[in-house]
C-alpha cells in the first residue's frame, strides 16, 4: 500500500481528486474567433460616407469557425475510423468495432443545412403562422429525397435543443415525405 501511495501521490484512504476537462472544441473556436476579431479589418479605397463605414459589419464568422471545427473533426474522423479498421484483423471483438466505425460516420452534420434551418428561424420565427406558411411554400419546391434529408437534419437539430419552431419544420417536412 505505501509503495501505491508514493507512486500515485494519493494517500490510500482518500479518493483522487477529480480532473476537470475542459472542451477544447469550444476553446478552439473562441481562440479562432478572437484571432479574427484581431487581424481582420475593413478597408475602404476611396471616399466613404462615415455613416456607411460606421454600419459595415463581418458576418459569417461563426459559420466558418463551425465549418472549420466540422472540417478537422471529419480529418479526424477519418484517421479514427482508418484505425479501427486496422484493429478488426487483430481484435476478435469486430462487431463493437465496426458499431463504433457506423457511429463515427453518422455525426456528420451538414453546417450549410443548419444554418439555412437557422435563418428560417431568425426570419419567420417570430410568428408561428408565417412560418408555417413559409414551410408550405418551400416545402412545395421540394422533392421527397430532399425533404427526408433536411428532416434528418432538423430531427438531429431538435434532439439538441427543445425548440417548437423546430417542431413546426420537422411537422411540415414529414408531411412532404408523407405525400
Amino acid at each position: 500500500m505505501k509503495k501505491f501511495s508514493n507512486i500515485s501521490g494519493v494517500k490510500v484512504g482518500e479518493a483522487p481528486k477529480v480532473v476537470e476537462q475542459k472542451d477544447e472544441v469550444n476553446e478552439f473556436k473562441h481562440s479562432i474567433m478572437q484571432l479574427m476579431d484581431n487581424f481582420l479589418t475593413i478597408q475602404s479605397y476611396g471616399s466613404a460616407r462615415q455613416e456607411i463605414m460606421m454600419t459595415t459589419k463581418i458576418v459569417g464568422k461563426e459559420l466558418f469557425v463551425e465549418a472549420l471545427t466540422d472540417l478537422l473533426s471529419q480529418k479526424t474522423n477519418e484517421s479514427v475510423v482508418e484505425s479501427l479498421e486496422s484493429l478488426k484483423s487483430t481484435v476478435r471483438d469486430w462487431k463493437a468495432i465496426e458499431e463504433k466505425i457506423e457511429s463515427i460516420k453518422t455525426e456528420k452534420v451538414n453546417i450549410k443545412a443548419e444554418n439555412k434551418i437557422n435563418q428560417i428561424i431568425s426570419k419567420y420565427g417570430d410568428d408561428e403562422g408565417s412560418l408555417e406558411l413559409y414551410m408550405e411554400q418551400y416545402t412545395s419546391k421540394l422533392n421527397t429525397q430532399e425533404a427526408n434529408e433536411k428532416y434528418l437534419i432538423v430531427e438531429a437539430m431538435s434532439k439538441k435543443s427543445n425548440n417548437k419552431l423546430l417542431r413546426i419544420i420537422s411537422n411540415s417536412l414529414s408531411k412532404k415525405i408523407t405525400k
